[in-house]
This record gives structure tokens, sequence and C-alpha cells, in this order.
């Protein structure tokens, strides 16, 4: 089986003079080239004993057909992945709006909390402040009477006597000073008491605001996190979309380079090395591979998942198998991306007939030599893009591809 275009094949000719053509190698092309060496490997054993003939070929109107369907191929993709990117930069952008539009609804809610706490901060200080005057002015007012009670204490006890009426006035005097005493001093203690209490509830409301802070402090980095990721988000859509214009103008120049590539190739499958020739029209055509069967036919079928049109039929044979001329012609020797070492004999009237996947050319060929019928131009291989040693069979009438049943039998 034989499939066109699918990956970009270099030829051994050119390795083998030392040319390194080994550019944006893909997983494709890389099995293609192991396999190149493969084959190389096994030819050269073979030219023990087969003469062969190899030529330094330029790229073909077919490979560069094939090489810029591979290009055009690989900047779809890269469109369809800036697409991609352009979308998951999108929806994150969109996730991340939205998350900080959240935060910011929760920085609004807490800030106003915040507010709120600093009143009752404030008015707990307030009462701090007061209940701290209350203890100064109890402790100030019990020292002033502490005082007054010293002096009165001890006064002489003459002035004392002179002073009351009779013993039970002056025991009553006392008892009042230890009296007045003690209330000053319960006084001056319920305020501090009462200042120690405010301290407490104080510091309770300074820790509430305190965590609220905290707590907007940090929803405040989140936000700025948020913010940042947008931002990120912004410059990566920007260079997806910048990308995939690049990206959209490259391929329209791809689609013109492929269009030019396309009228080459298909002028050279058009192109008639035998103009004064003529098809035979006596049914002398011979099978290329003698004893050997068709395998994969003319026309539309299924390859690696897609529909193809297949231009030619395939003949499975052992590797090395000659291969014959099916019609005499004019010989166009030839190294293809898919169709690999391969010759085409131009029998006249626009009728070219190609053998494909050669392993190697004969080694009395040369391009513009006539061959007959039966003429050995080649032996069975699979180079190219190929699977397994087989011959691909293909007849051309202007270019366009035609049963090659139509003229030939399997014999």
């Amino acid at each position: 089986m034989d499939a066109v275009g699918v990956f970009e094949f270099h030829s051994f000719q050119r390795h083998a003079a030392g040319r390194v053509a080994y550019i944006h190698i893909s997983g494709k092309e890389e099995n293609a080239v192991k396999r190149t060496f493969q084959k190389g490997a096994a030819l050269t054993l073979a030219a023990l004993w087969f003469p062969v003939a190899f030529f330094a070929l330029a790229e073909t109107p077919k490979e560069a057909l094939d090489r810029l369907k591979e290009e055009q191929e690989r900047i779809e993709e890269q469109i369809e992945q800036a697409g991609q990117r352009q979308e998951d930069a999108a929806t994150l952008k969109t996730l991340y709006q939205q998350k900080a539009n959240s935060i910011l609804a929760q920085l609004d809610a807490l800030n106003g909390q915040i507010s709120q706490q600093r009143d009752e901060v404030e008015k707990a200080n307030e009462a701090l402040a007061q209940a701290q005057r209350r203890v100064e002015d109890g402790r100030e007012a019990f020292e002033k009477r502490l005082v007054a009670m010293y002096e009165t204490r001890y006064q002489s006890s003459l002035a004392v006597l002179l002073g009351v009426g009779d013993i039970s006035q002056m025991m009553r005097f006392a008892e009042n000073l230890t009296r007045i005493s003690v209330a000053n001093k319960a006084r001056v203690d319920g305020y501090a008491q009462a200042k120690q209490e405010i301290e407490t509830q104080a510091a309770a409301q300074q820790a509430v605001l305190d965590e609220m802070q905290q707590a907007s402090a940090q929803l405040e980095q989140t936000r700025q996190e948020y913010a940042a990721a947008i931002q990120q988000a912004d410059t990566a859509l920007s260079q997806a979309q910048a990308d995939q214009q690049s990206y959209e103008a490259a391929y329209e120049d791809k689609v013109h380079e492929v269009e030019q590539a396309t009228k080459e190739y298909l002028a050279w499958i058009a192109q008639d090395d035998n103009p004064g020739g003529q098809p035979p029209l006596d049914g002398s055509w011979l099978w290329p591979l003698p004893g050997y069967q068709p395998g994969s036919g003319y026309g539309w079928r299924t390859l690696n998942g897609k529909p193809d049109f297949h231009r030619g039929v395939d003949i499975p044979a052992p590797a090395m198998t000659p291969i014959r001329a099916a019609v005499g012609g004019v010989v166009s020797v030839q190294r293809h991306s898919s169709y690999g070492n391969c010759v085409k004999v131009s029998v006249g009237g626009g009728m070219v007939v190609i053998y494909a996947h050669m392993t190697c050319w004969a080694s009395d060929l040369s391009n513009g030599m006539t061959v007959e019928a039966g003429h050995i131009l080649g032996y069975v291989g699979t180079t190219g893009n190929s699977f397994g040693n087989h011959l691909h069979f293909e007849v051309d009438i202007n270019g366009q591809p035609v049963q090659p049943l139509n003229y030939v039998s399997p014999a």
C-alpha cells in the first residue's frame, strides 16, 4: 500500500552526498528517516548482487507539493491551537474576574463591619478614659479625706474633749471617721474594678477589630493576586489573538504556494516526454510483475481513517523482484516523497505509466532513454510512503489517473 502526501521523505542520495536536510522533524518524519536508513542498509547489501543506478536529484514537483501540504497542515494545527489558547485564556479571565468580584464584595462588607467596629472601639476607649478619670478623681478625694482625718486624729485630746458635749459624742466622732474611711476606700475600689471591666471590654473590641483588619489584608492580597491573574490572562489572550492572526496570514500564503505547487506537479504528471509516440492499441501491454496479483485497487479507499483516492493499483511482491515495463516509451527517473524511487515512462499521446516504491532502478536506466515493453526498470521495494514491499502501478492520461487494469491484466 502507498499513500500520498503524509510526510516528507528525504532521498538516500542526498544523505549519501552529505547534505543535511532534516528540518522540522515530526514523529512521522522520524519514523520515515528510520525506515530510510534501514532500507539504505538493505540496499547497500543488495548492491553487491544487483547493479543499480542512483541520481542526484533536486526536489521534484511532487516532493514540493507534499512538503507544502504538510506545512499547511502544521499551520492549520497552529491556528487551531491558537484558537484553543484564546478560549482557555478567555475562560480563565472570566473565572478570575468572577472570583475578583466576589473578593471585592467581601471586602466591601468587611470594611463596613470594620468601620462599625472602630466606632465600638472608640466608644470603649472613651468609656475607659471616663472610668480612668473617675478612679483618679476618687483616689484624689480619698487622699484628701485621709489627710483631713489624719490631721483630725492628732489634734490634742483636750481640744477634742472641749469640742464635744460628752464621751459618747467623742466616740461617735471616731466611729464616723472610720466609716468615712471605709466608704471612701470602697468607692475607689469600685472605680478601679469598673475600670478593669471596661479595659477588658475595650481589649476584646480591639481584638475583634485587629482580626477584621487582618482578614481585610488577606482579602486585599487575594484581590491583587486575582488582578495579576486577570492581567496575565489578558496578555495570553492578546498573544493568542496575535498568533492566530499571524498564522491565518501564513496559512493564506501557504494556500497560494500549495496551489502553485499543485499546478507544477500536475504539469509534471501531464508532461509527455514522448510527444511523437502513440499508445499501442493491439493489447500488447505486459504485466509488470509476472506471477503476482494486484492488492489494493484503483479508486477511493480509506487510508489512516481518511478518504483517499488511490491513483493506481498495488502489486505485492518480494523485495528485489524485477519490475518490467508494461509498455515501451521514454524514461524519466524521479524520487518522490511518497512514491519513493520512481520511474515514469512516457508512452505518447499524453499517456504516462508510473512505477513506484522501487528499492532501486536498473543499472542501465537513464533519463531520456527509450525502453521497450519487458525492459527491466528496477526492483520491488518499499521506499517513500509505503507499507511493505510492493509496486505501485499507475497510468495517467494528460495528468489524470485512469484504471490501469483497462490496459493490462495480471499474468
